[in-house]
């Protein structure tokens, strides 16, 4: 399919991009690609409004790094997929950002997506969004005006992730010593994108949990914390028992809405497993220790 004409730039400092979004009409800024282009389609399909300008930040180097400030990791919005999952600082708990990593897409769709359009494309089911709640990840924007600003992850997508700055690093203080279970039903055996989602991220300390993390996407909206299930579970043992009591104990409309009984059954499932999950790593721990 022939897209609508556009104009397309790629500015290769921030300034750049800042002044291009500034002085252009009709402008969309382009991450990875892999999003917009399903959207570009779907506009002329549909004859509606598309954009006369694309910003790639792509071109941008200060984009696509990581560093350290101040003890904590900046990661480049424009990193790849493929980046995250070779990047040697991702060790500890940040491990995490490459379990959720493996499971998006494709090889080719891996070397194209982007970390920060993962989450700024504002589709509720992508995968991102719960890892960066799980490890309290601060977002980092640019203003129009140069200014740059953070946002904590939470609070982003609780607002229904709207912006029209851009994100350029997503900041995570190191952790490392949570158990964490990620827990995936995809729609289809054809169709690679989430049903359903379950994150489980606990600290343990004398077997009983002193803090955690329960971030939920059912697909429908953003990922968003179950904090009454949270709430029964820090300072209980962490024994077989909460494999079932954590069905009891959760925030139900969060799985509930919109939910046929076949996904309410997958969300049961999962957080059965989850639990589990997070079982088997307390004891292997407790084996090599």
């Amino acid at each position: 399919m022939l897209l609508k004409p556009f104009r397309y730039h790629t500015p290769t400092t921030l300034e750049e991009a800042t002044d291009l979004m500034n002085r252009l009409q009709r402008c969309q800024l382009n991450a990875g690609g892999t999003f917009l282009l399903n959207r570009l389609k779907f506009l002329k399909k549909k004859n509606g409004l598309t954009p006369e300008h694309i910003v790639s930040l792509r071109h941008i180097p200060d984009l696509q790094q990581v560093e350290k400030e101040q003890g904590k990791l900046v990661l480049g919005a424009m990193m790849t997929i493929t980046d995250l999952l070779r990047s040697p600082c991702l060790e500890g708990d940040l491990n995490l950002l490459k379990i959720v990593g493996k499971n998006v897409a494709t090889t080719p769709v891996r070397n194209m997506a982007t970390l920060g359009g993962n989450l700024t494309c504002r589709y509720t089911w992508t995968e991102y969004p719960s890892a960066t709640i799980a490890l309290e990840a601060a977002l980092r924007f640019r203003r129009r005006d140069g200014a740059t600003y953070e946002i904590q992850a939470e609070e982003f997508f609780a607002q229904g992730a709207k912006t029209e700055d851009i994100l350029t690093h997503v900041v995570i203080s190191p952790q490392e010593g949570a158990l964490i279970s990620y827990q995936r039903i995809r729609k289809s055996p054809h169709v690679d994108t989430p049903l359903l989602t379950v994150l489980m991220k606990v600290n343990v300390s004398n077997d009983n949990i002193q803090s955690c993390r329960v971030v939920v996407n059912n697909g429908l909206s953003f990922s968003r914390r179950d904090h009454v299930l949270e709430e029964y579970l820090r300072g209980r043992p962490l024994t077989n028992t909460l494999i079932e009591e954590v069905l009891d104990h959760r925030d139900l409309p969060l799985y509930n809405t919109r939910a046929t009984e076949y996904k309410k059954h997958l969300f049961n499932v999962c957080l059965r497993r989850a639990v589990t999950e997070i079982l088997n790593q307390k004891q292997q721990k407790q084996q090599a220790g």
